[in-house]
């Protein structure tokens, strides 16, 4: 069975929690990179912009991120492909 591993983006907390999902990667190296990448990305636009005026796409390792006062988490699955 193949296995792929989706990146999950996240932000709020409780009523307000959203989450989209960002790539898949058959490479369980591939999807934690790209999940450090964004997380690292995400943060720097955070310390410049602020949580609230983030220009749509900024984050090219997101380009729909979404955030809120709680940040952004990006965290990673694995899900079976069943073909």
């Amino acid at each position: 069975m193949k296995i792929i591993y989706v990146i999950q983006g996240s932000t709020g907390e409780y009523s307000d929690h959203r989450e989209w999902n960002v790539a898949a990667y058959y490479s369980e190296m591939a999807a934690q990179a790209h999940v450090q990448h964004a997380t690292l990305r995400a943060n720097e636009l955070l310390a410049e912009h602020g949580h609230y005026s983030l220009p749509d796409g900024a984050n090219e390792h997101d380009k729909g991120m979404q955030c809120d006062y709680s940040g952004v988490r990006y965290s990673y699955s694995p899900v079976d492909i069943l073909d």
